[in-house]
């Protein structure tokens, strides 16, 4: 978050994890836990994330997102708009020692809709 002037010294963001809107970078962070548990996430937060391959990460969004308005438009008109979605990705929450585990940046990712569960990547 510092390195985007979102947390300093004087001033330390409230955000650790899930999406963080840069609108004046034009850049959208996606600050995503893969191993989620009931206990510590509510069912409506428990997001189907994982990598598919090398170069392809599936991400679901906010439950509230719909394509057609507001932040899904935003992602479905990101080439058009040069929107930078940047992708950082931890294991689980706290390690062996109850740790908070920082994210690791993958680096900038691209939107791509999927159809379906049964489409292909």
């Amino acid at each position: 978050m510092a390195a985007f002037g979102e947390s300093t010294f004087k001033r330390k963001s409230s955000n650790r994890e899930g999406v963080v809107n840069l609108e004046a970078k034009n850049a959208e962070l996606l600050l995503i836990t893969l191993e989620k548990t009931e206990a510590n996430y509510s069912p409506t937060t428990l997001y189907n994330d994982y990598a598919v391959s090398e170069k392809i990460f599936h991400w679901q969004s906010q439950n509230t997102v719909r394509p057609e308005t507001g932040k899904g438009l935003s992602y479905v008109k990101q080439k058009q708009t040069g929107k930078s979605i940047l992708l950082f990705v931890r294991e689980k929450n706290n390690d062996e020692f109850d740790n908070i585990i920082a994210c690791v940046f993958l680096g900038l990712a691209d939107y791509r809709p999927l159809r379906s569960e049964a489409d292909e990547y």
